[in-house]
């Protein structure tokens, strides 16, 4: 993100394809080049609706256990058990 890109999000409906930016979904969002989002704007079917937050990002190697020990969600140690089987008829 730059001064000269908008965060933008698509209120249409459909799918919209912006040549350089991407294609975008109702509720899609995205920094744009502010001259692509300016010609945007002006068409209704784009807005300004604020800028996103900052994503958290996890990372787990395979392999390796969480910080705080322990299994890797992944470990089939770390799987919950299996439900019990139906009862027969």
């Amino acid at each position: 993100m730059s001064r000269d890109e908008l965060y933008v999000t698509y209120i249409g409906k459909g799918v919209r394809s912006v040549p350089g930016v991407g294609n975008f979904q109702e509720g899609t969002s995205a920094w744009v080049p502010k001259a692509i989002a300016l010609d945007l704007l002006r068409e209704d079917c784009f807005a300004v609706i604020g800028t996103p937050k900052p994503a958290v990002q996890v990372v787990f190697r395979v392999g390796q256990a969480p910080s705080g020990g322990g299994l890797p969600a992944s470990s089939p140690e770390a799987s919950p058990e299996a439900p019990p089987e139906p009862p027969s008829p």
